[in-house]
């Protein structure tokens, strides 16, 4: 692709909604640029592919497993950690195929990488929230296959640089056919820098586990200032011969627990590695004896994703994202405080509930004359409703607010087994609390960890902290595959005991639950912090 190519599109429209504005960055069959939104007036990043070398037998079959690709990328549920897709399609007068994105502010990882070995703490923060956002494709059966430094973007300022995962624009679903791994107009589908033993040799498609590889190649180069293999060593690993990570340098300098972790990352043997993104965060969490299952801070999710609700029944199960019809959420009690008054204490930032009316209320306005006066045109399979940051508190021209609509169905059901258990959390019923939960859960860093795990956790924390209170907004309802709902809230807590203190935070919490087929309830199979940030303060004497 030339400057003269990219001199074409500048000010053009795609498919009368995209304007061009300026080119950013380029790789493989593909230009990046920054651009508008004339329907939303919002800028985004709009990644144009170009099949410039296919022939013309080749170019509808390379179109047609592009949009399969977009489709399985704008499938991901929106994530802290990773970019946001709001559409993809095909501008019908030039003939062009692209995505559209979230515009980020930042620089990527390997621009940072050049500025030497990072500090460990930052290291270990990018290499968790990384695993983080590739855990969300995991999750809905996605791998990424080309995870390298440039492909991590750090946006914000450098002091709190958030963490995105990019280009899952050329992810696969997991059933991908092991040849796929080169494009018949003999573009890699990954980076051989950071490939995988797998994907260096052919013949074995991507998996979860070619992920983790590549996260642990980007853990040692952090942590090392260096990457591990030369070139010659990535041609013996490629015919099959097995190299340990050489222990070197700065390398010896990091914390045995760490190294053990991302050695295991770095086997060359699928088999012998974390199985997926989130069983290496977990292991890496443990390794950084991060107490409480606490998670370092991460950007909240946009304003839109917080008061927009999905389709709640299950005939509605395949509808795209964002859906421009969905009703903000209502529930009774949505305020959970400890029935037992506080002890005299030092004056601590308090949450009540008139503090939550003014921004409650502003959301449930914007979303509503957004649903009224949102686009429901589409070039690809995601809706285009996502509401712009910029026009926030904007009310539309003759827009008028109407009632928020209640929750209805299984939807509702899921959002109130979620209410339920925290009122439970509260008021110290831990049966009751404990009752809400599967017998086996995905719960923080556990995988399917027994309900009496859950318990045993449960019963330590309300030990040390007897005096509980809690803000509780449901925040987003989604129907998933296999009967299952995602159930989003925002949360704000202050716990205190004589012993351990207090902690007060915010986050965002994520419940997925499942119907059980024999009594027809809900009950929660997983569930983690997506964001969260907390401050802790030692008992007096301690």
């Amino acid at each position: 692709m030339t400057l003269a190519f990219e001199k074409l599109l500048l000010g053009r429209v795609l498919a009368d909604r995209y304007e061009i504005q300026e080119a950013i960055g380029s790789g493989g069959m593909s230009l990046v640029f920054r651009g508008l939104d004339r329907t939303l007036g919002r800028p985004v990043a709009v990644k144009v592919i170009v099949f410039s070398s296919a022939v013309d037998s080749e170019r509808e079959e390379l179109r047609r497993r592009f949009r399969r690709e977009a489709a399985a990328a704008a499938r991901i549920p929106h994530h802290p950690n990773v970019v946001q897709i709001y559409d993809y399609g095909t501008d019908p007068e030039l003939d062009l195929d692209f995505i559209v994105m979230e515009l980020l502010v930042g620089r990527n990882l390997k621009e940072a990488l050049l500025a030497g070995p990072m500090p460990p703490e930052a290291a270990a923060r990018i290499l968790r929230h990384a695993a983080r956002g590739l855990s969300a494709g995991h999750r809905v059966g996605i791998v990424h296959r080309d995870v390298k430094p440039g492909n991590l973007f750090l946006s914000g300022d450098a002091g709190v640089e958030a963490v995105r995962v990019l280009d899952f624009g050329i992810a696969k679903p997991l059933e991908t056919d092991p040849q796929d791994e080169l494009t018949r107009t003999g573009q890699l589908a990954y980076s051989p820098a950071y490939a995988s033993p797998e994907q260096l040799r052919g013949g074995r498609a991507a998996t979860p586990a070619s992920d983790v590889y590549q996260l642990g190649l980007i853990g040692y180069e952090m942590l090392a200032g260096e990457r591990p293999f030369t070139d010659a060593e990535r041609a013996r690993i490629r015919s099959g011969e097995w190299l340990e990570a050489p222990s070197r340098g700065r390398w010896e300098t990091v914390r045995p627990e760490v190294r053990a972790v991302i050695e295991r990352a770095l086997r060359i043997d699928p088999d012998d590695r974390f199985a997926d993104a989130a069983e290496f965060s977990a292991a890496l969490d443990d390794a950084l004896d991060l107490p409480d299952h606490t998670v370092l801070t991460v950007v909240a999710p946009p304003v839109e994703d917080r008061v927009r609700v999905l389709p709640q029944h299950p005939a509605d199960a395949t509808a795209t994202v964002q859906d421009a019809e969905a009703p903000v959420i209502r529930l009774p009690d949505s305020v959970l405080r400890a029935s037992e008054p506080p002890p005299p204490r030092p004056p601590m930032p308090r949450w009540r509930t008139a503090q939550w009316a003014v921004p409650v209320a502003v959301l449930a306005l914007l979303a509503l004359l957004i649903a009224r006066t949102a686009s429901h045109r589409r070039t690809g399979a995601v809706d285009d409703s996502a509401v712009p940051a910029a026009a926030a508190g904007v009310p539309a021209a003759g827009a008028t607010p109407s009632p928020a609509q209640p929750l209805t169905g299984d939807a509702a059901e899921a959002a109130q087994v979620v209410t339920d258990l925290n009122r439970a959390w509260v008021d110290g019923n831990l049966r009751r609390h404990v009752g809400f939960y599967a017998s086996r859960v995905d719960y923080y860093n556990s995988k399917r960890l027994p309900r009496s795990g859950v318990r045993r956790d449960r019963t330590r924390d309300m030990k040390r902290y007897p005096k509980r209170e809690l803000d509780l907004q449901i925040a987003k309802v989604e129907p998933m595959e296999d009967g299952r709902m995602r159930v989003d809230a925002n949360k704000r807590w202050h716990y205190w005991g004589p012993e351990a203190g207090e902690r007060s935070g915010s986050g965002v919490q994520e419940y997925i639950l499942k119907r059980d087929e024999d009594d027809g309830k809900w009950y929660v199979v997983s569930e983690q912090m997506l964001s969260q940030t907390e401050q802790r303060t030692p008992a007096s004497g301690a």
